[in-house]
Protein backbone atom coordinates (compact mmCIF):
# COMPACT_ATOMS: atom_id res chain seq x y z
CA UNK A 1 0.00 0.00 0.00
CA UNK A 2 1.64 3.50 -0.95
CA UNK A 3 0.74 6.43 1.12
CA UNK A 4 1.49 10.04 0.04
CA UNK A 5 1.21 11.19 3.78
CA UNK A 6 3.97 11.52 6.21
CA UNK A 7 4.91 8.57 7.97
CA UNK A 8 7.69 5.97 9.55
CA UNK A 9 7.76 4.43 6.38
CA UNK A 10 7.40 1.04 7.24
CA UNK A 11 5.50 -1.60 8.93
CA UNK A 12 4.62 -5.74 8.20
CA UNK A 13 1.94 -7.78 9.63
CA UNK A 14 2.82 -11.79 9.42
CA UNK A 15 -0.16 -14.46 10.22
CA UNK A 16 -0.65 -18.14 10.43
CA UNK A 17 -4.06 -19.95 10.88
CA UNK A 18 -4.25 -18.75 14.64
CA UNK A 19 -1.33 -16.53 15.75
CA UNK A 20 0.28 -13.61 14.34
CA UNK A 21 2.46 -10.68 14.61
CA UNK A 22 3.56 -7.15 13.83
CA UNK A 23 6.47 -4.37 13.80
CA UNK A 24 6.49 -1.10 12.19
CA UNK A 25 8.86 1.23 11.37
CA UNK A 26 10.74 4.33 13.12
CA UNK A 27 12.89 6.85 11.38
CA UNK A 28 16.62 5.94 11.30
CA UNK A 29 15.50 2.10 11.20
CA UNK A 30 16.08 -0.10 8.50
CA UNK A 31 13.23 -1.83 7.00
CA UNK A 32 15.13 -4.93 7.21
CA UNK A 33 15.05 -4.95 10.93
CA UNK A 34 11.16 -4.10 11.08
CA UNK A 35 11.00 -7.38 9.43
CA UNK A 36 13.47 -9.33 11.46
CA UNK A 37 11.69 -7.92 14.80
CA UNK A 38 8.27 -9.08 12.91
CA UNK A 39 9.79 -12.63 12.56
CA UNK A 40 11.10 -12.77 16.39
CA UNK A 41 7.53 -12.16 17.48
CA UNK A 42 5.85 -14.49 15.48
CA UNK A 43 8.55 -17.32 16.14
CA UNK A 44 7.59 -16.50 19.77
CA UNK A 45 4.31 -17.15 19.28
CA UNK A 46 4.27 -20.08 17.09
CA UNK A 47 6.92 -21.82 20.06
CA UNK A 48 4.73 -20.73 22.78
CA UNK A 49 1.44 -23.83 23.38
CA UNK A 50 -0.72 -20.32 24.34
CA UNK A 51 -4.02 -20.52 22.45
CA UNK A 52 -4.25 -17.09 21.29
CA UNK A 53 -1.70 -14.63 20.38
CA UNK A 54 -0.71 -11.31 22.33
CA UNK A 55 -2.62 -9.07 19.74
CA UNK A 56 -5.95 -11.11 19.61
CA UNK A 57 -5.86 -11.52 23.40
CA UNK A 58 -6.69 -7.94 24.15
CA UNK A 59 -9.59 -8.21 21.64
CA UNK A 60 -11.21 -11.06 23.00
CA UNK A 61 -11.81 -9.54 26.04
CA UNK A 62 -15.65 -8.04 25.91
CA UNK A 63 -17.15 -11.78 24.38
CA UNK A 64 -14.97 -13.35 27.31
CA UNK A 65 -16.86 -10.98 29.85
CA UNK A 66 -20.31 -11.51 27.85
CA UNK A 67 -20.29 -15.24 27.88
CA UNK A 68 -17.65 -16.43 30.41
CA UNK A 69 -14.28 -18.85 29.27
CA UNK A 70 -11.20 -18.58 29.21
CA UNK A 71 -7.97 -19.16 27.04
CA UNK A 72 -3.97 -18.88 27.40
CA UNK A 73 -1.75 -16.30 26.22
CA UNK A 74 2.30 -16.20 26.35
CA UNK A 75 1.99 -12.62 27.41
CA UNK A 76 -0.19 -10.02 29.06
CA UNK A 77 -0.25 -6.22 27.00
CA UNK A 78 -1.53 -3.16 28.34
CA UNK A 79 -4.21 -3.22 25.97
CA UNK A 80 -5.35 -6.55 27.62
CA UNK A 81 -5.35 -5.04 31.42
CA UNK A 82 -6.81 -2.23 29.95
CA UNK A 83 -9.72 -3.69 28.16
CA UNK A 84 -10.08 -6.00 31.25
CA UNK A 85 -10.63 -2.93 33.51
CA UNK A 86 -13.27 -1.26 30.74
CA UNK A 87 -14.99 -4.48 30.93
CA UNK A 88 -15.57 -4.45 34.56
CA UNK A 89 -16.90 -0.85 34.71
CA UNK A 90 -19.65 -2.07 32.01
CA UNK A 91 -20.45 -5.39 32.51
CA UNK A 92 -21.16 -7.82 35.01
CA UNK A 93 -17.83 -10.11 34.78
CA UNK A 94 -15.13 -11.02 36.64
CA UNK A 95 -11.86 -11.10 34.78
CA UNK A 96 -8.91 -12.63 36.27
CA UNK A 97 -5.20 -13.57 35.00
CA UNK A 98 -3.58 -16.57 36.90
CA UNK A 99 0.14 -17.08 35.81
CA UNK A 100 0.55 -20.82 34.96
CA UNK A 101 3.29 -22.89 33.51
CA UNK A 102 5.15 -19.98 31.59
CA UNK A 103 1.91 -18.60 30.10
CA UNK A 104 -0.95 -16.54 31.80
CA UNK A 105 -4.98 -18.37 31.89
CA UNK A 106 -6.87 -15.68 30.75
CA UNK A 107 -10.65 -16.18 32.82
CA UNK A 108 -14.04 -15.04 33.32
CA UNK A 109 -16.98 -15.79 35.66
CA UNK A 110 -20.14 -13.72 35.44
CA UNK A 111 -20.98 -12.13 38.30
CA UNK A 112 -24.06 -12.68 40.38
Amino acid sequence: EVSRLPSTGSGITLWTAGKGASSLGERGLPAEKVGQRAAEEMERELCSPAAVDVHLADQLIPYLALAGGSYSVREISRHTKTNIWTAGQFMEAKIEIKECRGMFQVESSLRD
